[in-house]
């Protein structure tokens, strides 16, 4: 079995529960962490090892996170050229600026672990829709928060509303959130919201 039969079996007996619970968005969603988890034994099953890496790149003045996995077949031992034995994936996420009262070390952790998130979904084809089924047909795939739609003042997170204005989340209730930006942008930011909390 060569290592693309690999990564389709594996591909379709894993099962990465969604094992973390975000308060400010009242729903469950994965981590990396929890991926791994699940990855590991379907991984020993078919002989296949995951090493990933993180890179530190600039792009337009700004630094990202550069998560590289490569899923690895183990039973092929010496290599040739023309043997392919391994397959890859990358998953980026911008570091946010450093801020008064937060951490660098754990903002640059918490963009690793987003990053490598979103590249093990990539390589494992796992959907990350946050339920969906509890969504309108138009609004059931919320789209990655962007920088420009939050930002950090202190320990403060703050929103981008609809109507261009940032909202404190520490100043306004659950309710006056979801009202003041659409849902799919709730449902997106809460993720990163909650990874920022995390890690205060």
């Amino acid at each position: 079995m060569n290592i693309y039969a690999k990564l389709m079996h594996i591909q379709h007996e894993l099962k990465a529960p969604k094992n973390c619970f975000n308060s400010f968005g009242n729903y469950k969603y994965r981590n990396a962490e929890g991926i791994l988890e699940a990855l590991k034994p379907v991984m020993f099953k078919y002989k296949c090892l995951l090493r990933m890496t993180d890179e530190i790149e600039e792009k337009g003045g700004k630094l990202f996170v550069k998560a590289i996995a490569e899923l690895i077949d183990a039973e092929v031992e010496n290599p040739s050229s023309d043997t392919i034995f391994a397959i890859g994936s990358q998953g980026w996420a911008e570091i946010p600026a450093q801020k008064k009262g937060l951490d660098q070390a754990q903002l640059t952790g918490s963009t690793s672990s987003f990053a490598r998130k979103y590249c093990l979904n990539a390589l494992f084809c796992i959907d990350d829709t946050k339920d969906s089924d509890g969504l309108p047909p138009d609004e059931d795939r919320a789209a990655e928060p962007e920088k420009e739609h939050w930002r950090l003042i202190e320990n403060d997170v703050q929103i981008r509303g609809t109507d261009g204005r940032f909202y404190s989340i520490t100043k306004m209730t659950k309710p006056q959130l979801q009202k003041a930006i659409s849902l799919p942008e709730y449902k997106a930011i809460a993720d990163l919201i909650q990874e920022v909390i995390n890690n205060k």
